[in-house]
């Protein structure tokens, strides 16, 4: 028999094999350490990944971060000194979290991971001023200009100016 259904080409789901609790304290934890009341769930899905993928133990460390979360309701202003003064085994976890949704890359050196670049949350910060989120001003090619050609109003008036 013949099927005229085109076989699927997408690719694999993301966290197809991280299981919905170790998505659900993911996502709480995140919420948390990120301050943010909705993060996107395609994101959060891609980071868990590579953070799994980076450390098999990551669903476990973040299970123990979460049950201190609840336990002790740090500030989130002290909560990476609080861990790092206890030594405790999961302390590195928050910096790498925040490092994955802020910057959107997981891991270090040669085994550092890009995955997000414009939806990371370092650009809600400045998107209102900044589109498409980076530090090039200007369209396509505006770094051609020679900057000695373009003349700005100065920040600060002149003594002639204020008179």
């Amino acid at each position: 028999m013949v099927s005229f259904i085109r076989p699927a080409f997408a690719a694999p789901v993301p966290n197809a094999d991280v299981d919905a609790n170790a998505r659900r304290v993911f996502s709480d934890v995140s919420r948390y350490l990120t301050g943010q009341a909705v993060l996107d769930e395609t994101q959060s899905s891609r980071l868990l990944q590579a953070l799994t993928d980076d450390d098999a133990s990551f669903n476990d460390a973040c299970r123990q971060l979460a049950a201190y979360l609840t336990a002790n309701k740090p500030d989130p202003l002290h909560l990476q000194a609080e861990l790092d003064a206890a030594k405790l085994a999961f302390a590195a976890l928050p910096r790498r979290i925040v490092t994955a949704w802020y910057v959107g890359v997981v891991g270090d050196g040669s085994h550092a991971r890009a995955l997000t670049y414009s939806t990371s949350l370092m650009y809600r910060t400045v998107e209102d001023r900044l589109r498409p989120p980076s530090y090039a001003y200007g369209g396509y090619g505006s770094w051609r200009v020679d900057p000695r050609s373009v003349r700005l109003a100065p920040l600060v008036a002149t003594a002639s100016a204020r008179a």
